[in-house]
């Protein structure tokens, strides 16, 4: 594999146990030599009636602990801001990644105020940043504590999953013994073959541990049902996508589309989100 590339990570922690356990998933799972951590909170002095280990001086200390026996000083930083008046908390958050020149976002599928009713709705703010963020964001849901993660990336043709493989390309840790799943879902066959070809060349001229699986589509079901059971039912660790999928790309606008939206609220494991 080509040489890492430094990166700098941003996770955004609120006290609740979803957050702690995306600065852990950062931590053992995304961070290599050489690459930087920023850990953002966001308060507010309004809120002083949080209970204790959700106040700004709480959270500060339980992230040092978690930081200072892992990594030198001069790896991470933390960045506690005071909400303006006048913004929400999620713009805060796309603040501090423009200022610092993030690579990766990560964050929680859920905020301190916990799951809400219904199970596939994600946080306010989790929402907001997929949508307003400008660098891949990586929400997670679910902890895990393998040995090495399986990334399953969903390709289809269009520019953002082209990215999604270079992205992975780029946090994979081969040495840990990380390993990829290109999932495509069977339809047209020549753009199948043409696919399958170029990304299994990709592997071996890149040295990345993997392999390409067609996926039937189930009958009946969309796109977003096939793949989302499929992965539910495998040992995928991280799911990656691009927001955008092929047929937003083909009418020309940008959103996060119905297949990433599906596999965002749906799937049980943690999801990297590529623009």
């Amino acid at each position: 594999m080509s040489e890492h590339t430094s990166k700098t990570f941003l996770v955004a922690v609120d006290g609740s146990k979803t957050s702690r356990e995306a600065l852990d998933m950062c931590c053992e799972y995304l961070m290599q030599h050489n690459d930087r951590m920023v850990v953002t909170h966001i308060f507010d002095r309004s809120k002083m009636y949080l209970p204790s280990a959700m106040q700004p001086a709480a959270i500060r200390e339980e992230v040092e602990v978690a930081l200072i026996p892992r990594f030198p000083h001069a790896k991470w930083e933390l960045n506690w801001v005071e909400r303006e008046p006048l913004k929400t908390t999620r713009q805060a958050i796309m603040d501090v990644v423009h200022e610092n020149h993030i690579d990766i976002l990560v964050v929680g599928f859920h905020g301190r105020k916990g799951p809400k009713s219904e199970s596939t709705v994600m946080g306010t703010s989790t929402e907001y940043a997929i949508r307003s963020s400008s660098c891949p964001l990586l929400v997670h849901k679910k902890h895990f504590d393998g040995v090495f993660v399986k990334w399953y990336i969903c390709v289809d043709g269009s520019a953002a999953s082209q990215q999604a493989f270079k992205v992975v390309c780029g946090l994979l840790n081969a040495v840990r013994g990380d390993n990829v799943v290109l999932l495509h879902i069977d339809g047209d066959q020549e753009v199948t073959e043409t696919l399958e070809k170029r990304y299994t060349h990709l592997l071996d001229e890149l040295q990345v541990p993997g392999e390409f699986r067609v996926v039937t589509p189930t009958a009946g079901a969309t796109v977003a049902d096939t793949l989302v059971s499929y992965i539910n039912e495998s040992d995928c660790d991280i799911v990656v996508f691009g927001a955008d999928g092929v047929s937003a790309m083909n009418q020309g606008v940008h959103f996060l589309g119905s297949v990433s939206n599906g596999l965002m609220s749906r799937t049980r494991c943690s999801c990297l989100i590529v623009k």
